[in-house]
């Protein structure tokens, strides 16, 4: 009998498991998430860039993290910063996000 090879499904990123369960409470009309948000993981390449296109196009990010916890982002707000570093102290810059 021979033995039926099986492709392994590729493993979904947090932000895509996110985004099907945002989907799932949008039909349900139980979104906590704003209207056409864009979901993204936080250590994905350029991501400053892809933040930047969704503010542009006036859309909030979802910014999640590899356990599932996100972290909603508007239009206008500044980026949070990768870690804490020296230019963080100087006027005008840091991170003016509120607390989630």
């Amino acid at each position: 009998m021979a033995a039926k090879l099986m492709k392994a499904e590729p493993a979904l990123s947090p932000a895509s498991c996110l985004m099907d369960e945002a989907i799932e409470l949008v039909l349900q009309d139980r979104s906590p998430y704003p209207d056409r948000a864009s979901f993204l993981d936080h250590d994905m390449p350029d991501l400053a860039k892809w933040i930047a296109r969704a503010f542009d196009d006036d859309k909030a990010v979802v910014l999640v993290w590899p356990d599932g916890s996100s972290r909603v982002l508007q239009p206008g707000e500044r980026i949070p910063a990768p870690a804490p570093s020296a230019a963080l102290s100087e006027s005008g810059s840091g991170i003016d996000l509120p607390a989630a």
